[in-house]
């Protein structure tokens, strides 16, 4: 997904006035058949929020949780089983493991 994509697709989710859970479920689901060529690349574009989001607004929140899930893709296809975490209370947003 281009860096242009993914913004496109959450301006198009913070419109529809979800509840985060249901954002992050949504952006998962985008990114359930990604390649590994598409998250290679996604990884290149992702390093900076962009401008166009505010601070602390919900564009950035779930542009957070994009770059999360893309973490989290990388790890497994790296032979790390992860997961991306859903609560927030002072833990990773990742947490992956090489099953020893």
């Amino acid at each position: 997904m281009t860096r242009k994509q993914i913004i496109i697709l959450i301006g198009k989710l913070v419109s529809e006035k979800l509840v985060f859970d249901d954002y992050s479920k949504r952006i998962e689901k985008e990114l359930s058949d990604l390649s590994l060529d598409q998250i290679k690349e996604s990884l290149l574009e992702c390093g900076v929020i962009p401008e166009s989001f505010g601070h602390d607004s919900t564009e950035e929140k779930i542009y957070s949780k994009y770059t999360d899930i893309l973490l989290s893709k990388s790890l497994n296809f790296l032979g790390i089983k992860s997961i991306v975490v859903k609560q927030r209370a002072d833990s990773a947003d990742v947490e992956g493991a090489t099953g020893e």
